[in-house]
């Protein structure tokens, strides 16, 4: 990539069915998403934390189990 647009990137990509993937050419890069109760959370490559939360839709917050 440094080469094509001169520097480095990143991205967080979801497909139709609902699939995440995510890459990118710098050193870290925070990124997070919520998907089936859990939040997936990472800064370094390889990373990919969760934890459950819950997802109260109604009033549009989210709070850690």
């Amino acid at each position: 990539m440094s080469s094509r647009v001169g520097g480095s990137g990143g991205v967080v990509t979801l497909d139709k069915t609902g699939e995440i993937g995510k890459h990118f050419t710098t050193e870290r890069m925070a990124w997070s998403w919520i998907k089936e109760g859990k939040l997936h959370y990472g800064l370094n490559p390889g990373e990919d934390f969760s934890k459950d939360v819950i997802v109260n839709a109604t009033k549009n917050k989210t709070t850690k189990k």
